[in-house]
């Protein structure tokens, strides 16, 4: 004979089980309708999604150019980029020789006393700025180059 303990048991399993199967399959249901859905948006919006990105790269292009030509000619901005490039080299340099100090260079020397080498988290959050100033440094370097060069070219076709 069968227990009815037992069978109470086998089929609240089946109930939870069955449950969790329908459950399942409805989520996997839903999530293919949304993504079904969601395909068929971007197949229309795709041109005009093309089409946003190069008005953006456009607009950018745009930008830059006209800021070369404001400044293509400017003797002291272009000064000032390169010493603000500069500056942040110099900058990220320090810091990244200060950071290195409070790491305690665990690979070098066996200080335990170094403050960032306890908590990795403080250490990501007091690089930060170090990569700021890099991104600085880049960024000045890099629109002092460009006004360089243009200057040049420029010079080059005007007066030879």
């Amino acid at each position: 004979m069968l227990d009815t303990n037992l069978a109470i048991k086998l089929a609240l399993w089946l109930w939870e089980n069955a449950a969790a199967a329908l459950f399942g399959a409805a989520v996997v249901w839903i999530t293919g309708r949304g993504i079904h859905r969601l395909k068929s948006a971007v197949k229309t919006s795709h041109a005009s999604l093309l089409r946003s990105l190069r008005a953006l790269t456009r607009r950018f292009e745009l930008r830059e150019r006209r800021w070369i030509r404001k400044y293509r000619f400017d003797s002291v901005w272009i000064d000032r980029e390169v010493s603000r490039g500069h500056t942040s080299q110099i900058i990220f340099l320090l810091w990244f020789g200060l950071w290195i100090i409070a790491m305690g260079l665990k690979e070098s020397f066996l200080i335990t006393d170094a403050p960032l080498a306890r908590s990795p988290i403080a250490a990501m959050v007091s690089a930060v700025p170090m990569y700021l100033f890099e991104i600085a440094w880049i960024r000045y370097s890099g629109r002092a180059a460009k006004l360089i060069n243009y200057r040049q070219k420029v010079r080059i076709w005007r007066w030879h």
